[in-house]
């Protein structure tokens, strides 16, 4: 989500926030992001590109399950169900293997081919609790945990967690080491963990401390006229990113009743409509991107 088109037109995250009934909608309306990004569609699973190679995402295979689902709720249209449903069958199977991975890698973050990521993990977790409540299927429910099992093990051992020297968890995005600490991935994660507290509280206490940590964390991330997307690099998100940042703490704020989610928030707002305040924020965005496509080109002319 960079780039020229991403000034000029930001993506939109309309909150949808129902976590009162089972299997309700989902906490974002990420329709705007799939309609820029999906590409096609292969026996129905929506296809991505990354440069040449066409591939599912895991992550975008989910906010599309979840848009159908939210349809169904909404249309009771069976039609979106069976969308739905489709989708989480394709994920309940690739993650038979322990774990979704990715076949591209993350130069920024110096990950390789098979990197393995907590938002997906999370975001599954969200699919396949909809998927239970919705045909009681325990294959879904077993798949859930199996997400979170996954998710909540430290990254030395294969899974999408990084731990603070008290032991308070990050959901990492990237599951790399050294970790980057991306926010919007993290709380998506950290949505999964209580959506499956719907159907099993085995990571009650985990998800806790997950939070914990992001209230710990989350000063890190205001830049004081902007926010920021990761931990690694002192640069400002695009306007996307902070507008998604800043519907993810209103949803937080929600969900816990902590404080600091809505005094982030809305000091995010504001800076957002500070017009000199998004030019800072534009212009070192864009002087950050233009170094890296230049570091990015010399190090594939062996510079």
């Amino acid at each position: 989500m960079e780039g020229l088109s991403d000034l000029l037109h930001p993506y939109t995250f309309d909150i949808r926030f129902d976590t009162a009934k089972e299997g309700g909608l989902y906490y974002l309306d990420m329709s705007d992001v799939l309609a820029r990004e999906i590409r096609g569609f292969e026996k129905g699973i929506p296809v991505i590109y990354h440069g040449d190679l066409k591939y599912h995402n895991p992550v975008t295979v989910s906010f599309y399950a979840l848009l159908h689902h939210d349809r169904y709720v909404l249309e009771k249209d069976e039609l979106q169900a069976e969308i739905f449903l489709k989708q989480a069958h394709w994920l309940q199977v690739q993650e038979r293997a322990g774990a979704f991975t990715y076949p591209t890698p993350v130069p920024r973050y110096r990950a390789n081919l098979g990197w393995r990521s907590a938002m997906a993990q999370g975001l599954a977790i969200s699919v396949f609790v909809r998927a239970f409540n919705l045909t009681d299927e325990r294959v879904y429910r077993d798949a859930g945990l199996q997400a979170a099992e996954t998710l909540s093990k430290p990254i030395e051992m294969g899974g999408c967690t990084s731990f603070d020297d008290n032991g308070l968890p990050f959901l990492e995005e990237v599951a790399v080491i050294p970790p980057a600490h991306i926010l919007n991935g993290a709380i998506f994660a950290l949505w999964g963990l209580y959506d499956l507290e719907k159907i099993s509280n085995t990571f009650q206490s985990f998800r806790e401390l997950a939070v914990k940590r992001l209230i710990k964390e989350l000063p890190r991330y205001d830049l004081g006229y902007w926010s920021r997307y990761d931990l690694m690099y002192h640069i400002p998100a695009t306007r996307s990113y902070h507008m998604l940042h800043i519907s993810q703490l209103k949803v937080l704020h929600e969900l816990t009743g902590e404080p600091i989610f809505k005094l982030y928030a809305d000091k995010w707002q504001n800076y957002l409509k500070d017009p000199l305040k998004r030019i800072r924020a534009f212009g070192k965005k864009a002087w950050f991107s233009m170094k890296e496509i230049v570091r990015y080109r010399d190090q594939g002319q062996g510079t």
